[in-house]
């Protein structure tokens, strides 16, 4: 395929995505760490010129495109009018038309198809599902026969045999098509994109129905069903996305300091952190590399040679002001603590906080009683280092080839301290991916049921668990620190983390807090 141009319309507000587009275009959510956009472009051929419709978060779209992929050639067009009266995939068509009077594709960001196809461009065609749909009203209908479209009903629940336009088309007879959707216009002041192909077979000119294996993301139900087949859990947050794209990983952040500060940090230390390739405002990607997670490599003496790459490598000593520090140890654990489960109070208004509870035939104290019962001056009295942050088996990375280790995913800041934090809570991230194994939670390898005060985790363990917990334990003897207040502050994680997640495992991540905490408390002790 040589010369060819593809229209992209990702304007829309995507309403129908219900939370997941309140402040996040369509275009960009993931699909086994790909944006459903990039997914299409992959599709073409890399000389491909891409057109591309921007409206609702435009500069999350372009900033994506440019920071994930910077070998593509893309034109923006932007529509104003994206939403209310007027707007539409036929008004945002209409507005790229300058790059479009040739033969060019046309493809809704919504729009995915299994395999890739040989695109036929000597005629006029539309796509159409392989598998029958029978919802016929929020679809384009085609009405087909002998592999030839002959009418089109826009959003009609007609009662004929039609077939649903998947929103993928190529347009060869781009001056009748044009023609169409400007006397729609004219007519209407809402075109359509449908009057575009209906004046091509008002012109008497073919076009043919194109079978693909579709996929549809159109709909929160439908983007989840999708999601599912790759993830059995949905284990994302909606405030964080990342992608995984050739040779680099891009993530995106709601906040811009967030980039700023993973930048700085990764500078710092450029033995540990992957090369950073480019950066913006809400996204940042960084080189790839290819190793597995240490979840691979899950023994005691190979989790002694990663303690001692860290001892060697991260950990480096910091001399700051401990009284300062402190201050800052207890706002993060204490405070921010206090903040992430009032944010968990609003989202499960069910979960009692004053009760105590069996969990795992264990006598269990409330929250509240917990929380009074920690010992927050012991707590606070960090040990400050440079430290990682987020230091779960998921962001270290191995190459068992080149024995060689990257740290993905670092934390940005520890209260504004960048670089420097409390090593307890490096030790601590550590203990609680021992605990509870992310790529098994991935698989949905976990459960939770409640029966009034009566609560039941499962969750699947690893065979060397133990062990290697007591290597993290006499690690953290070797280093002078304490060791139940590692397990502490581990609770305190889980307890922290458990409103960024969806359900169920918000709620399981809560109760799990609750009983490693109430346990910890319980058995602590100076060492």
């Amino acid at each position: 395929m040589k010369n060819i141009t593809v229209c992209i319309l990702t304007a829309g507000v995507g309403s129908r995505m219900e939370e997941y587009t309140k402040s996040f275009n369509k275009a960009l959510l993931p699909i086994n760490k790909k944006a459903s956009i990039s997914l299409i472009l992959e599709k073409f051929p890399k000389n491909t010129k891409f057109v591309i419709a921007t409206g609702y978060k435009k500069k999350q779209v372009k900033e994506f495109l440019k920071t994930n992929h910077p070998n593509n050639k893309f034109n923006f067009i932007n529509i104003n009018n994206y939403e209310g009266k007027g707007s539409g995939p036929g008004l945002s068509l209409l507005k790229c038309k300058k790059y479009l009077n040739k033969p060019f594709f046309f493809v809704s960001c919504d729009t995915l198809w299994n395999k890739n196809q040989r695109f036929i461009q000597n005629e006029n065609w539309m796509g159409i599902p392989i598998k029958k749909i029978y919802e016929k009203k929020n679809y384009c209908n085609l009405l087909c026969k002998n592999k030839r479209v002959l009418s089109i009903y826009d959003k009609i629940d007609t009662k004929k045999n039609t077939k649903q336009f998947i929103g993928f088309a190529f347009i060869k007879d781009h001056k009748e098509f044009w023609e169409g959707i400007k006397k729609d216009q004219t007519k209407s002041k809402e075109p359509q994109v449908s009057a575009g192909f209906k004046n091509i077979l008002k012109s008497k000119r073919k076009i043919l129905e194109k079978r693909f294996d579709w996929i549809d993301i159109g709909t929160k139900e439908k983007y989840l069903k999708e999601l599912i087949k790759h993830e059995s859990f949905n284990f994302s947050k909606q405030s964080q996305y990342i992608y995984i794209n050739e040779d680099r990983v891009t993530k995106y952040f709601e906040n811009p300091q967030i980039i700023k500060n993973l930048v700085f940090k990764a500078q710092k230390n450029k033995k540990v952190y992957p090369k950073i390739l480019k950066r913006g405002t809400n996204f940042l990607s960084y080189e790839y590399f290819d190793g597995q997670t240490y979840y691979n490599f899950y023994d005691p003496n190979k989790f002694k040679i990663l303690l001692n790459y860290l001892n060697k490598n991260l950990w480096k000593k910091a001399y700051i002001n401990q009284k300062d520090f402190q201050k800052k140890c207890l706002k993060f654990y204490r405070n921010k603590t206090e903040k992430r489960i009032n944010l968990f109070k609003r989202k499960n208004k069910q979960i009692s906080f004053v009760k105590n509870s069996v969990i795992n035939n264990e006598n269990v104290f409330s929250y509240n009683k917990l929380f009074k019962m920690i010992n927050w001056k012991k707590i606070s009295y960090g040990t400050p280092y440079h430290i990682h942050g987020d230091l779960q088996f998921d962001n270290i990375l191995f190459n068992k080839f080149q024995k060689k280790f990257k740290l993905i995913d670092w934390r940005p800041d520890f209260l504004k301290n960048v670089v420097i934090g409390d090593i307890y809570y490096d030790f601590a991230k550590l203990l609680g991916g021992l605990i509870l194994n992310y790529d098994f939670i991935k698989k949905n390898m976990f459960k939770i049921s409640i029966n009034n005060r009566k609560i039941f985790l499962r969750y699947k363990k690893r065979k060397n668990t133990d062990k290697c917990i007591k290597v993290l334990r006499n690690f953290a003897y070797s280093k002078g620190l304490s060791f139940k207040k590692i397990q502490i502050i581990t609770g305190l994680i889980f307890l922290n983390m458990s409103p960024l997640h969806f359900k169920p495992f918000d709620i399981f991540l809560f109760q799990l807090g609750r009983l490693y905490l109430n346990n910890a408390i319980k058995n602590y002790e100076n060492r």
